[in-house]
């Protein structure tokens, strides 16, 4: 029993520091948050995938009305402020 435990606590160490390889990808090869961002600005759409649910035309609509409320809030305070 205590040499189970042991070994199998040794092979959690090991796997969590990893010296035992998985059979998923490493890390490295997967696709960082910039490069995510990055793939919305070049023409191959197909890249889009790796994104996520998010569609473009959601972004742009998004970017849009937070724009246009950021617009109508600053005119708000300013003439609130200075009329």
């Amino acid at each position: 029993m205590n040499r189970t435990v042991h070994s199998s606590v040794r092979f959690g160490l090991r796997l969590f520091s990893g010296q035992i390889e998985s059979n998923r990808t490493p890390l490295r090869s997967e696709p960082t948050r910039t490069e995510m961002m990055m793939t919305l600005t070049e023409p191959n759409r197909t890249e889009l995938v790796r994104f996520g649910s998010v569609q473009p035309i959601g972004l742009h609509l998004l970017g849009f009305f937070g724009g246009l409320f950021t617009l109508v809030w600053a005119c708000w305070v300013f003439f609130g402020l200075f009329t």
